[in-house]
C-alpha cells in the first residue's frame, strides 16, 4: 500500500474503516476459496489482502485509542 493510499485511510471516519476492513475481510476469503481451486496468476494476492486487513485493524484501534485517551483527559479536568 502506498503512502497516498494510507493518507486516505487515515481521513477515514471510524465507520468507514469498518466498512473498509469487512470488505477487505470478505475479499480474502474470497481469494483463499479461489486460490485453492484453481491457479492464479499473483500468488502474493493473499499476502496483500492480509496486510491492508493489518493495516485498517491498526488504523481502527488507534481511533478507539485516542478516543479513550482523550475521554480520560476530559474526566479529569
Amino acid at each position: 500500500m502506498k503512502r497516498k493510499e494510507l493518507k486516505k485511510l487515515h481521513q477515514l471516519s471510524v465507520g468507514e474503516l469498518r466498512e473498509k476492513l469487512a470488505q477487505a475481510r470478505k475479499e480474502l476469503d474470497d481469494l483463499r476459496m479461489s486460490a485453492g481451486r484453481e491457479k492464479t496468476k499473483d500468488i502474493r494476492a493473499v499476502a496483500k489482502k492480509r496486510d491492508e486487513i493489518a493495516k485498517l485493524a491498526t488504523i481502527l484501534k488507534e481511533r478507539e485509542f485516542f478516543k479513550e485517551v482523550e475521554e480520560a483527559k476530559d474526566e479529569k479536568i
